[in-house]
């Protein structure tokens, strides 16, 4: 008695030492993993080849495309579902179990037989099978049920791929219109940054003297307290000014994957850019075209397919099954008479559970398709708003831009009157200062509207789903790729959407 109680303590608390040695507890990362984890987030960052000279258009857009860790994560977001695709082909293949073992017993595994009249035993104690024997197997399992399930599967994941083809469409999409924006942007910041300076320069050098004269009195304390606060103001404008332009290129090194210390120049055209162009296009053939292109109302169509197909499972499920099998065997048991043999099977199962809850299921799936039809005509609306409110975007970014250059023109007609009425040197050190600061302002606006732009016109292109870069080999040599990406500019752009 007392072994057993003593045995039954020793067996629980081996469980429970086996227990506490299954728990986990949380482990933080240390400080070699911090380390490993920073060595190859900058070895991805520091990756790429710098730019050699100043970076084009197409090239900043290239590099978005190469680099940018947004499109390659929609890329490999569509790799894995074409691999999940391919991998649905063996769920048609039969189930294929290969076994093979060894049993060893502690003594003989004998028996006797009673009689079931009599109550006697009619054989003395005998055995069928040797304490140690090996035995395998090779079995093929085929269930129809199973394959029917399997075919609406592979149909769910055909359109799973076809979602993520749209979604990686999409964030191309994206991604050109954010860097034409910021490319535009960081032109201007290129263009204005030496002359910010410049005059923040100046606008200290005038601080210091007004200082001066302050400390040694030589002036009204009023009027030069009055002056060093219009002189303050004006270092306000312009670091806050010089602050929005470094950001500017900041955002295009951060969509090009550079590092944020890299100091790359983009190319800056000479001369005037070129007008903004009049829309060709009616307004009802872009909504119709967003109607038909855009990637958002095509993936919920492919949802809507996904949701039909569930359905279909949910019927097959229902299905009584028929499964076939097919088994090769061995067993090295001396007292078995044939100790290899072959077996086949046909078998009928009907799971009256899933019958049942089939109707469920059935139900659900046709909720989900009418809920991806309502939401696709949801956002077949709100396709339609985005195109028409792009399309005013587009035109009143034109007419800014034409009055941002008419104000840029008359700011610097008055300029120069006032230096020809006066002349530099007679004018007055904050007249001269507000004079640079206003035209400054004035061409800072016009790049600023000229950005505007364009960013407008990609919105509208994205808007209503226009493919301009369909057949990109994104693996492709920078330089390769930018060539491409300009001829798809220029034929897209001869494609009637604007006014010779």
């Amino acid at each position: 008695m007392v072994s057993k109680v003593f045995l039954r303590g020793a067996s629980a608390l081996a469980l429970a030492v086996a227990v506490a040695g299954c728990t986990v507890s949380p482990v933080t990362l240390s400080e070699a993993e911090n380390q490993a984890r920073l060595a190859e987030t900058m070895a991805a960052i520091s990756r790429q080849p710098l730019p050699a000279g100043p970076i084009t258009l197409h090239e900043a857009m290239a590099r978005a495309l190469k680099f940018n860790f947004e499109s390659r994560v929609k890329l490999m977001e569509e790799e894995i579902a074409n691999n999940r695709l391919d991998a649905t082909f063996w769920n048609f293949l039969p189930q294929s179990i290969v076994s093979a073992g060894r049993s060893a017993r502690s003594n003989t595994a004998a028996s006797s037989s009673r009689s079931v009249q009599s109550g006697q035993e009619s054989l003395e104690m005998s055995t069928s099978q040797e304490n140690v024997h090996n035995e395998a197997d090779a079995r093929f399992t085929w269930n129809a049920l199973d394959l029917g399930v399997s075919y609406f599967t592979a149909r769910q994941m055909a359109n799973q791929t076809l979602i993520a083809a749209e979604r990686r469409k999409r964030a191309i999409r994206q991604l050109m219109q954010e860097v034409r924006d910021a490319y535009w942007k960081a032109v201007g910041a290129q263009r204005l940054l030496g002359q910010v300076e410049q005059i923040l320069t100046k606008v200290r050098e005038a601080v210091d003297k007004a200082d001066a004269i302050e400390s040694e009195r030589l002036e009204n304390p009023m009027e030069i307290l009055g002056y060093k606060r219009d002189l303050y103001t004006k270092l306000t404008q312009l670091q806050t000014l010089r602050r929005t332009l470094l950001a500017s290129k900041l955002d295009l090194a951060k969509m090009m994957n550079l590092p944020a210390s890299t100091a790359y120049q983009v190319v800056v055209p000479e001369g005037e850019p070129p007008s903004p162009k009049k829309l060709a296009i009616p307004i009802g053939d872009l909504e119709i075209k967003a109607l038909m292109t855009r990637p958002e109302l095509i993936e919920e169509s492919y949802h809507e397919r996904i949701a039909v197909d569930e359905g279909y499972k949910a019927i097959a499920r229902m299905l009584p099954g028929v499964e076939l099998s097919a088994s090769g065997n061995y067993n090295s048991n001396r007292y078995l008479l044939h100790n290899a043999w072959g077996e086949v099977g046909l078998k009928a199962t009907w799971n009256l559970l899933n019958f049942m809850s089939g109707w469920t299921d059935i139900e659900m799936a046709d909720k989900q398709k009418e809920l991806a039809v309502f939401r696709r005509q949801a956002l077949g609306v709100a396709v339609l708003t985005q195109v028409n409110l792009a399309f005013l975007d587009y035109r009143e970014a034109a007419e800014g831009y034409e009055t941002a250059t008419r104000i840029l023109a008359i700011n610097q007609r008055i300029e120069k009157h006032q230096k020809n009425q006066s002349g530099e040197r007679n004018m007055g050190e904050m007249e001269l200062l507000q004079m640079q600061l206003t035209s400054l302002l004035s061409l800072l606006k016009k790049d600023e509207q000229y950005a505007q732009v364009q960013n407008a016109l990609n919105r509208l292109v994205f808007s209503v789903g226009e493919e301009i870069y369909p057949d990109i080999p994104s693996e492709a040599a920078i330089p390769d790729l930018a060539n491409a990406l300009a001829k798809a500019d220029g034929e897209w752009m001869r494609k009637g959407w604007f006014a010779l």
